[in-house]
């Protein structure tokens, strides 16, 4: 192969579709101070109650706990079919289940 041969990359668009959140995407990239990969690639993050309140109960002084609380980008959401939430949560944790509820 020759030298050059292959093409740069496009730069990455944002997504028109927003992030809906789990805790462990958002609580890992905030320890990490990356959490600004998910609105530079989403511009928004949408988390259900549950996620908002186990992000909290992680404590005040959590990276994520201080983003969730200060960041506009980062909403949350509200879910309108618990009936899906409670046959998800047979499988999957509370946060989990309302995640992909609220992105559907």
């Amino acid at each position: 192969m020759k030298k050059n041969q292959f093409k740069s990359r496009p730069s990455r668009a944002r997504l028109q579709t927003p992030f809906f959140g789990d805790t462990s995407p958002i609580s890992n990239l905030a320890t990490v101070g990356q959490l600004d990969l998910l609105k530079q690639i989403y511009g928004e993050v949408i988390i259900p109650e549950t996620v908002y309140q186990e992000i909290i109960n992680a404590g005040a002084t959590e990276p994520a706990t201080l983003a969730i609380q200060s960041l506009k980008w980062i909403k949350k959401g509200s879910i309108n079919n618990l009936t899906l939430v409670m046959s998800l949560q047979a499988k999957l944790d509370p946060g989990e289940a309302e995640a992909i509820v609220l992105a559907l």
